[in-house]
């Protein structure tokens, strides 16, 4: 931790906590007329045999795991009744849940408004219980679990309710029908129900929920350490004005309770993270700061390391509990589900700002980050297992109102596109003037993303994005930059037209040299938006910014793949689609005649490996035809009479659908399972065959069968012997013949095309 750091986190420490995780009371109350749907009234205290009529119109309490809804009574053991069968009437009743949620705001410090929402009628008749668990947010603006104990006789069932470190066990056994008992907490506490020895216990259970989302920014028990708070913001800020200054870009609190994306707010704020909130609100405002509510996240991928039986201490169920996570494979880590104090959700910031470690005020770093989950992938193929963990914590962050735009263009070159074209569109609006507030903000932005080593790793969208607003912007410093990163990096085919539009920003001798520097460093692994560029050279620009497109031209054919060279070639030629060569041939015979043929008679020489007949020079060939119905030279007649014959070869071939179940075995793999289904193809009379065996396996099968194109679609289903097992099985079809069908119908086209 730096300097800063300890002392942000030491000021924060020192805040007092307003209110506590949990309450609990009693209350004198006239009980409510209890209705329930196929018993009718109840009588309170509970009577033996309503309990049992209650129990048969009740069903099982599932819990949740995950995304999952069990039902396992060795984890759960509770009979439940849904809101909708239940009625609640008595004139007292609602002011006795009014006066228990008063009790409840003061105890628990709440300023929002709130109101309870019931959910379920419990019932623990005797051996009932529930392990430790956390409640889910089950309504929207939930935020604690409130449970009414109504008057009953039982013993045992105490409810235990734990948070970090601190633990409270309540008694809510009422036998008194003149009392009501109540106990309260927050969703994300830590809480079970001991098992319950003797009797029933019988609890109203209602979601609490916010029904208002402002927060104080005003601490008026905390001065002294916002005011020290404010100075240590205001010192930060000197700091990163300073020419070379190391300090983070933004600082991270972590805070205690734990809070999901559905009820992330200022406003339900818990204990000690409410009060901190507070006098960070009041410091940043005072600091000009932007102050934020984001939750943190790590993904991790790790090497699954094998612990020997008497050496395991970080144990993972089911197939997991051999392992623990070893080596970091990958990790990132970011920001996100971003909140204002307000309660208003912020517009431009990034949903995956990164972060360093460095940026948390917590001396334990990245390991006060809670894990939320791990899960266990099994070895496949030359992939070893691995273990994926989630780590994820609610945190306060916040940085200098001066340094906004340097903190969001962390997020990189795409998650600043929308802001930057919002800016391009006022600037345009005010009336293009240089120098405006907007402009200024984009060519922040543009240097920052360009000092950060941006645009390199950006979708193709957003490259051509930033590009169109360096163009439309005139910014003449940042285009050229910028074309010194494309030879360097990437050339996307998608920019071509908007690189083009922005010559005229550049000296025609500064342009041409430029574009002669990306042809050149670009060619073997960019080859296709090479020719696209070209081909937007010739058509767009004037003829002062053109370059010299044959000296390009005779770059991009020395730039060709061969087989006959020493070495491996550049790049494979199987990743240029037909109509780049189309375009080349075609810039050749506008440009260079005798370049037209030295490309033909290479593509002749190297057909067999580089060229394929139907995906390279047959469609070269037609597409050459249509644009150029007469040329003379030799090589490209000898590639019209090659491809003639292959297709008239290929025509007068009979083309009939499998007169059996034979069909042709086509899997090249050696291995048991594979040459199985090889035997089953080549079998006249079977169509369906059965695989059992584990998921890697049928995995891999499949594999094969997409990969050679076999004549067969595969289909997992549940084993009819086995609940728990699994078969693939693959039923012949006529694939092969289909695609004989189609490649007949192309062939026709292209004949017609290159006969007429």
């Amino acid at each position: 931790m730096t300097s800063i750091n300890m002392s942000l986190w030491e000021l924060l420490g020192g805040v007092e906590q307003s209110g506590q995780f949990c309450t609990q009371g009693r209350v004198d109350s006239s009980l409510p007329a209890l209705s329930v749907t196929g018993v009718g009234r109840i009588a309170l205290p509970l009577l033996p045999l309503q309990m049992e009529q209650l129990i048969q119109v009740s069903e099982q309490a599932p819990y949740g795991r995950g995304e999952e809804t069990l039902v396992d009574t060795t984890v759960r053991r509770t009979w439940q009744i849904n809101a909708d069968q239940i009625t609640l009437e008595g004139k007292f009743w609602a002011k006795t849940v009014n006066r228990i949620l008063d009790e409840v705001r003061e105890t628990l410090h709440i300023r929002a408004g709130i109101e309870a929402e019931l959910y379920k009628l419990l019932i623990y008749d005797t051996g009932s219980f529930f392990i430790r668990h956390r409640d889910t947010e089950k309504a929207p603006g939930m935020f604690a679990t409130l449970v009414i104990a109504l008057p009953s006789e039982y013993e045992g069932g105490a409810l235990r309710i734990r948070h970090r470190n601190e633990e409270v066990c309540v008694n809510l056994a009422v036998s008194d029908p003149g009392e009501v008992a109540y106990a309260a907490f927050y969703a994300d506490c830590q809480h079970e129900v001991l098992p319950v020895t003797a009797g029933c216990r019988l609890t109203l259970i209602y979601n609490l929920i916010q029904t208002s989302a402002t927060v104080s920014a005003s601490p008026p028990d905390h001065q002294s350490v916002c005011q020290a708070l404010s100075g240590l913001l205001q010192d930060w800020k000197k700091n990163l004005a300073t020419p070379g200054d190391t300090s983070p870009d933004k600082f991270i609190y972590l805070l205690e309770h734990a809070y999901t994306p559905a009820g992330l707010s200022f406003a339900a704020l818990k204990g000690r993270d409410r009060a901190i909130a507070e006098v960070l609100s009041a410091a940043t405002q005072q600091a000009a700061c932007k102050l934020y509510l984001a939750l943190v996240t790590i993904e991790q991928t790790c090497n699954a390391e094998y612990l020997p039986q008497d050496d395991r201490y970080d144990h993972y169920e089911d197939d997991e509990e051999d392992y623990e996570a070893g080596e970091i494979l990958e990790e990132l880590m970011y920001l996100g589900d971003w909140r204002q104090p307000d309660g208003v959700i912020p517009a431009g910031l990034p949903e995956d700002l990164p972060f360093a470690e460095e940026e948390l005020c917590t001396p334990e770093g990245i390991e006060a980050i809670d894990l939320a989950e791990s899960s266990f992938n099994e070895a496949t193929g030359n992939a070893g297992a691995t273990i994926d963990r989630l780590y994820a914590k609610a945190a306060l962050v916040f940085w200098p109102a001066s340094h906004h735009l340097t903190v969001l263009c962390q997020g990189g070159a795409g998650a600043m596109v929308s802001y930057l074209q919002d800016q391009l569109q006022t600037w345009k609006d005010q009336g293009s003037v240089m120098g405006t507030e907007a402009w200024q903000n984009c060519h922040t932005v543009l240097k920052t993303l360009q000092r950060n080593g941006e645009p390199a790793r950006v979708s193709s969208d957003s490259f051509k994005a930033l590009l169109a607003v360096m163009v439309d912007l005139n910014d003449a410093e940042h285009f050229a930059v910028f074309l010194e990163k494309i030879a360097c990096d990437d050339l996307p085919a998608g920019c071509i037209d908007t690189l083009v539009r922005g010559a005229p920003l550049l000296s025609p001798a500064h342009w041409c040299e430029q574009i002669t520097r990306i042809v050149t460093q670009r060619r073997e692994k960019r080859f296709d938006a090479c020719v696209a560029l070209l081909a937007e050279l010739e058509r767009s620009t004037t003829p002062t910014h053109r370059p010299d497109l044959p000296g390009l031209l005779d770059l991009l054919l020395a730039g060709m793949p061969s087989l006959k060279t020493e070495g491996k070639p550049g790049w494979n030629i199987k990743s240029i689609k037909a109509v780049t060569l189309i375009t080349f041939m075609s810039l050749l015979l506008r440009h260079h005649a005798r370049g037209a043929d030295r490309l033909a008679r290479h593509v002749l020489e190297e057909a067999s490996a580089l060229y394929p007949l139907d995906d390279a020079i047959v469609p070269l060939t037609v597409g050459l035809r249509q644009a150029f119905p007469v040329y003379d030279q030799p090589a490209l007649q000898r590639l019209h009479q090659v491809s003639l014959e292959h297709l008239q070869t290929r025509m007068a071939e009979p083309l009939e659908p499998p007169t059996d179940l034979t069909r042709p075995a086509v899997i090249t793999c050696r291995c048991e399972h594979c040459q199985s289904l090889n035997r089953f193809l080549s079998e006249p009379d079977q169509s369906v065959w059965t695989m059992g065996s584990n998921e890697q396996s049928r995995r891999h099968v499949m594999d094969s069968i997409e990969a050679c194109r076999a004549d067969v679609s595969p289909v997992v289903e549940r084993s009819p012997q086995q609940r728990n097992r699994y078969n693939l099985v693959c039923t012949k079809n006529q694939a092969s013949y289909r695609r004989r069908v189609q490649q007949r119908k192309q062939d026709e086209v292209n004949l017609a095309a290159l006969s007429g």
